[in-house]
């Protein structure tokens, strides 16, 4: 009687063409006994650095307490956006009443690149607020983590 083992392995779903049909993934897979011990030799490179662990720590107080300056700064940006719609449905206006083209182009052009300027700052805070907000999320179980690694093992 043969004995086959199967080796455990890990490996991209997009290999499978599974998440995205378009792009199929050529990562190698990886054997769950090469990478699991790769991943609890970085968890005990954390738990025996504390350091790293209230840097951590501080970085997501600070990207709490910048929640609400980058709500505010979303705000700003989206309140130009809507001024910018104005001014480019005046400036259709003012084309219909046959202001010269080149003027009307020229301004067109204008209101556009401050559009993709807002759009890409609309974008990165959008990006920081949700950052933000997943560190609020996971700060108070990260302090409680570091409360409870404190206390010793009860055998």
């Amino acid at each position: 009687m043969e004995l086959y083992f199967l080796k455990r392995r890990y490996r991209c779903s997009g290999s499978l063409r599974i998440v995205e049909p378009i792009n199929q993934c050529h990562n190698k897979s990886w054997s769950a006994d090469t990478l699991e011990t790769l991943v609890w030799e970085q968890i005990q490179r954390v738990l025996d650095n504390p350091e790293l662990i209230i840097s951590e720590i501080q970085k997501q107080r600070q990207d709490t307490n910048q929640l609400g300056i980058l709500e505010t700064e979303l705000q700003q940006v989206e309140r130009h956006l809507k001024t910018l719609d104005r001014d480019q449905k005046e400036l259709l206006d003012n084309a219909l009443r046959g202001f010269p083209e080149s003027l009307i182009i020229a301004e067109n052009k204008k209101i556009n690149n401050k559009r993709a300027t807002l759009q890409a700052q609309k974008t990165e805070l959008e990006t920081q607020i949700e950052t933000s907000q997943e560190a609020a999320l996971s700060l108070p179980k990260l302090e409680r983590f570091v409360r409870l690694s404190a206390l010793p093992l009860i055998c």
